[in-house]
């Protein structure tokens, strides 16, 4: 589903992969927040994100089958660096994550499964321990999964098409978990406004996902 609109603060045209919660304009940063048929704006300004990352909005891949678009982006910060999570659709009907840090690829998606959501954050609800978190084993869908980082982090920047709003400058816990093929999940609990979620997918290769639309890097092959 295509839609269209104008941005109630610049009057930039803007298209849209389906009615999503918030919008930052591509033209003046402001997010924008569905309201009834309509978009308003928030008067919240995100910058923009300068990195060498070979992603953009609209750059296209293949998952286990399934075609997918990229249509949003949060650039996010920890104390030793930055890392991307990529909002996309597929064409089963689905939005997760394309997560890109530190040379790495992970797709992952919001569980179905509401037990399964609850558990992973019930499991790690002291997460202001982090000493007693790192190395715990955490079962999700009978996979064991081990605590491998914790980190405080922050949003920085928004682009795109977005499900939530993520307040920017706002610190949050951000919990990796590894399973042992390939897998991985990630809790994020956010103190204000309070929040919680969860999210498992697995990583992937550059190559695998059969990228094209790509930004033109100096050094990466056009696609």
């Amino acid at each position: 589903m295509a839609i269209s609109l104008s941005c109630p603060s610049c009057g930039g045209e803007l298209n849209l992969h389906s009615y999503t919660p918030y919008v930052a304009c591509t033209y003046c940063r402001h997010i924008l927040v569905k309201v009834d048929e309509g978009y308003r704006d928030t008067n919240v300004v995100s910058e923009i994100a300068e990195d060498m990352s070979p992603f953009q909005i609209g750059s296209e891949g293949w998952f286990e089958g399934i075609h997918f678009g990229l249509i949003g982006r949060l650039r996010l910060a920890w104390e030793h660096g930055f890392w991307n999570e990529w909002y996309a659709y597929f064409d089963d009907g689905r939005f997760g994550w394309l997560a890109e840090a530190q040379g790495t690829l992970a797709i992952l998606f919001e569980p179905k499964n509401p037990q399964v959501y609850r558990t992973i954050l019930e499991d790690l609800q002291d997460h202001d321990q982090s000493f007693l978190l790192l190395g715990r084993e955490v079962e999700i869908s009978s996979v064991p999964f081990v605590v491998s980082d914790i980190k405080k982090a922050e949003s920085i920047v928004v682009e795109g098409e977005m499900p939530r709003m993520s307040p920017l400058g706002t610190f949050f816990t951000a919990i990796d978990m590894m399973g042992p093929s390939g897998e991985i999940a990630t809790a994020e609990f956010i103190p204000q406004p309070p929040a919680r979620r969860a999210f498992v997918g697995r990583y992937v290769g550059f190559t695998d996902l059969r990228l094209s639309n790509l930004r033109e890097l100096q050094g990466w092959p056009r696609r």
